[in-house]
C-alpha cells in the first residue's frame, strides 16, 4: 500500500502539530480570545453573544463534543468528491442514509458545501488513492 510509505511523514506533522500546539497551550504570552469567551461561557451557563443548540438562554445544550472549529488538511486530495453536485445535502436519500430520516430544512438541491461528516468520505479516499 502507497500509504504506508507516507507514514512517517504522516506521524512528524502530526507531531510538529501537537507540539506547537503544546507550545501555544502554555505559553503565558499566547492570549486566545475565542477560548476566553467559550470558558467564560461554559462556567456561567450563558453568552450574551450567542448559544449553541435550541435553547437561547442556555450556552449550550450540545456538551459531548466541542464548538470549536477543528482544521481538517488533504495534502493534494481534492475536495470534488464530497462538494457541488456530490454534497450529502442535495439528495434525500443520502440525508437518510446519513441521519435516519430528512431532517427539515437540511435538503438543499442547490447545495455546494459538505461538513463534518464528510470527513471519514474524505478519509477513505485519500487511503484508496494511496
Amino acid at each position: 500500500m502507497r500509504f504506508a510509505g507516507r507514514l512517517p511523514l504522516l506521524i512528524a506533522v502530526l507531531l510538529a502539530s501537537w507540539t506547537l500546539q503544546l507550545s501555544i497551550a502554555v505559553s503565558p504570552a499566547y492570549a486566545d480570545h475565542i477560548r476566553d469567551l467559550q470558558t467564560q461561557a461554559a462556567e456561567s451557563g450563558h453568552a450574551s453573544w450567542g448559544y449553541w443548540g435550541s435553547d437561547p438562554t442556555r450556552y449550550s445544550t450540545w456538551t459531548s463534543h466541542t464548538n470549536r472549529l477543528v482544521p481538517v488538511y488533504t495534502f493534494g486530495i481534492g475536495l470534488d468528491a464530497v462538494r457541488g453536485e456530490k454534497s450529502v445535502y442535495r439528495s434525500p436519500e443520502r440525508l437518510e442514509q446519513l441521519y435516519g430520516r430528512v431532517p427539515d430544512g437540511t435538503l438543499n438541491p442547490e447545495a455546494e458545501y459538505f461538513d463534518q461528516t464528510d470527513v471519514y468520505r474524505v478519509q477513505r479516499i485519500a487511503v484508496e488513492r494511496g
